[in-house]
């Protein structure tokens, strides 16, 4: 109903609208429920269901980062191949959205897969200048735990890939490429610049934030993903601390700024491959494409049946789109 760069005409609230923050749960499943009623049930993707999972779990210690200092951070890794990959999580979220990733067959075979926690997310610890509910993310930050992350870890020339904000931290590592050592990107759901209004129920102490983010980021997800992919999506973004989400959407929303700064990356040593899943209303294809436009060599795909959330909604079919991947030292992922 509420989209976070969209208005529809003839939706609105009248009278309170912190009582109706409140119930946000409720008026989603109802109007679910009505469009049952009125165009029968959305047909929902089929996943097989391991009973296996390769994902290992570990911490590191990151220094010097700029604005929050010291992190204990949580990573999980996957696969031995060749081309090695990190993986960012959108704001808010943890890196939960890409165990489907890191246990598929395919990415296991070609590819080093590491999923980070940032700091003060998922498992990982509060960051040393954290202070709680007061959480923000800027370009310095975010790019400097990254490089903090691939340097400690000793990674040659990884892949970063991310969806959301971490879509468009994935393009400022292009540009920052040579400091952080890597050698391509896939910014998903990733544009040069977005400024739209602020939600006023992501911190505000009348409404739940277990219960408002999540409802909030859900008409993103494609309708017709596995529903136990939904719900993951939905729970990770009930479990962050306060403020959370509303920090990493400092950098979200007009905290990132690339426009004058796309034609400056060079995609002969820093490959750039952009992925925008078609049901995302806050980041949509043509606003992807309109970036891809800007960086000369770069590529950009929508992606059919996937949303916001692409790797986490239907993992099986994120990573069928692998193809439009950059090579990475003559190795095809």
């Amino acid at each position: 109903m509420f989209g976070m760069n969209i208005k529809q005409e003839g939706i609105e609230v009248l009278g309170d609208k912190t009582s109706w923050a409140h119930w946000t749960h409720v008026w989603r499943r109802i109007l679910e429920l009505m469009h049952d009623a009125y165009a029968g049930p959305t047909p929902e993707d089929t996943q097989e269901e391991s009973d296996e999972d390769v994902v290992v779990g570990r911490y590191v210690v990151l220094k010097d980062i700029p604005l929050w200092g010291r992190a204990k951070v949580y990573y999980e890794q996957a696969g031995d191949g060749p081309v090695p990959i990190v993986f960012l999580h959108t704001a808010g979220s943890d890196g939960r959205q890409y165990n489907g990733v890191l246990n598929d067959k395919r990415m296991l075979e070609k590819c080093t897969m590491y999923s980070l926690d940032l700091p003060a997310h998922g498992k990982s610890f509060p960051y040393e200048t954290y202070w709680p509910g007061n959480h923000t993310n800027t370009e310095e930050s975010y790019v400097g735990c990254i490089t903090a992350f691939v340097k400690k870890l000793g990674l040659e020339k990884p892949i970063i890939c991310g969806a959301s904000m971490a879509g468009q931290i994935s393009l400022a590592c292009a540009i920052h490429a040579e400091t952080i050592g890597c050698a391509g990107t896939i910014p998903l759901q990733g544009s040069e610049y977005l400024n739209m209004d602020r939600a006023w129920g992501d911190k505000s102490p009348y409404v739940n934030q277990a219960l408002w983010n999540p409802e909030w980021i859900y008409g993103m997800m494609a309708p017709t993903a596995p529903l136990a992919n939904r719900r993951l999506i939905w729970h990770t973004y009930s479990g962050a601390a306060y403020g959370i989400f509303h920090g990493d959407l400092d950098f979200y929303f007009g905290g990132w700024d690339g426009r004058t700064r796309m034609k400056d990356i060079d995609t002969k040593k820093c490959p750039v491959y952009m992925l925008t899943g078609e049901y995302d209303w806050s980041n949509t294809p043509a606003m992807s494409q309109a970036t891809c436009d800007k960086i000369r060599g770069a590529k950009h795909q929508a992606m059919k049946g996937l949303g916001h959330f692409p790797a986490t909604e239907n993992p099986k079919v994120f990573v069928n789109y692998r193809e439009y991947l950059p090579v990475h030292a003559g190795v095809e992922i």
